[in-house]
């Protein structure tokens, strides 16, 4: 008996991630490895500032940093 599994071929894998990804009912869960050194480094502001969520650090860091980040996307759109 032959399985037919979608994960068996490459490209219906592919479309079926990019389906997924696509989808505009429900976000994606997103995660990222972090190299050792910024894992210490984030996870030391982290503590620092009192976070307990890896969220509220990131969204703290971005709210630190737009202005920069407007700044660099205008510059790019030149």
């Amino acid at each position: 008996m032959k399985a037919t599994r979608p994960w068996h071929n490459s490209e219906k894998v592919l479309e079926a991630l990019e389906e997924r990804a696509l989808r505009p009912r429900r976000l994606r869960d997103r995660r990222m490895r972090l190299s050792l050194n910024v894992a210490r480094r984030f996870f030391g502001l982290q503590d620092m500032l009192g976070f307990d969520k890896a969220s509220n650090i990131v969204e703290w860091l971005l709210n630190q940093a737009k202005a920069e980040i407007n700044r660099l996307a205008k510059e790019k759109t030149k």
